[in-house]
C-alpha cells in the first residue's frame, strides 16, 4: 500500500511545483567520485583553451537539461504546460549549440539518419572532448540544419546524450542518469542561459580588443 501511495504522489506532481521544486520524491544527488572527475576535467580545460572550457560546461549544463525531458514527454496529453515547458528546453538547448557552433571551433558534428530518408527524422549529434572527458547532446536535425550548413558530416548511431570518461583499461564509463539531478528544472534552464551569456560575453569582449 505504502508504494503503491508513493507511485500515485509521484505521478500527479502538479506541473508548477515540479519546474521550481523538483519531484518532492527524488533527493538531489551529491557528485560522485566519477563526476568529481568531469569536473576536475572541465575546470583544467580552461589551461589548454577558453573556447573548449566553456564548450565543455555549456554541454555538460545541457546534459543536466536533458534529463527532465521523459517526465515531461510522460504527462504531455494530462498537462499542455508540459508540452510548453518541451519547447522551452529544446528552444534552449538549439540556442545553446547554435551559439556553441558559431563561436567555437571545437566541436565534432554529426549525423544519425536512422535508416531514414526524411531529415526531420534524422539527429545532430554535437561531440565535445578534453582528454577522457567526452561531452555528447543531440538535437532535431531539422532544428540545426540552417547552423550545420551544407558540410557533409560523418554518420554515426548515437542517438542519446551522454557524458562519459573514456580510457584504455576501463574503456568507456558513462555518467549515470541520477546524477544529472542536481537542482530544479528552472535551475537547469537557467544554468545553460548563463552559461550562453558568458560565452557571448568573452566573445564580445574579445572583439573589443
Amino acid at each position: 500500500m505504502k508504494n503503491e501511495n508513493t507511485n500515485e504522489v509521484r505521478k500527479n506532481v502538479p506541473y508548477h511545483i515540479y519546474k521550481a521544486n523538483g519531484n518532492p520524491n527524488r533527493k538531489f544527488k551529491k557528485a560522485n567520485k566519477f563526476k568529481g572527475k568531469m569536473y576536475s576535467l572541465i575546470k583544467e580545460s580552461k589551461k589548454e583553451s577558453v573556447e573548449l572550457n566553456k564548450a565543455l560546461k555549456i554541454m555538460f549544463a545541457i546534459n543536466h537539461l536533458e534529463v527532465h525531458v521523459p517526465w515531461l514527454m510522460e504527462r504531455f496529453e494530462n498537462e499542455p504546460n508540459y508540452f510548453k515547458t518541451y519547447n522551452n528546453i529544446r528552444k534552449c538547448k538549439n540556442r545553446a549549440l547554435s551559439e556553441l557552433l558559431f563561436h567555437t571551433n571545437c566541436i565534432d558534428v554529426m549525423v544519425n539518419k536512422k535508416g531514414k530518408s526524411d531529415k526531420r527524422l534524422w539527429l545532430a549529434v554535437f561531440k565535445v572532448t578534453y582528454k577522457e572527458l567526452t561531452v555528447i547532446c543531440v538535437a532535431n536535425y531539422k532544428d540545426m540544419e540552417m547552423v550545420i550548413g551544407r558540410a557533409i558530416l560523418e554518420e554515426t548511431d548515437i542517438d542519446q546524450p551522454m557524458t562519459m570518461l573514456v580510457d584504455e583499461e576501463k574503456g568507456a564509463r558513462i555518467l549515470d542518469n541520477q546524477q544529472y539531478f542536481v537542482g530544479t528544472l528552472k535551475e537547469m534552464l537557467d544554468k545553460v542561459d548563463n552559461e550562453v551569456q558568458k560565452l557571448m560575453l568573452y566573445y564580445s569582449m574579445k572583439k573589443e580588443k
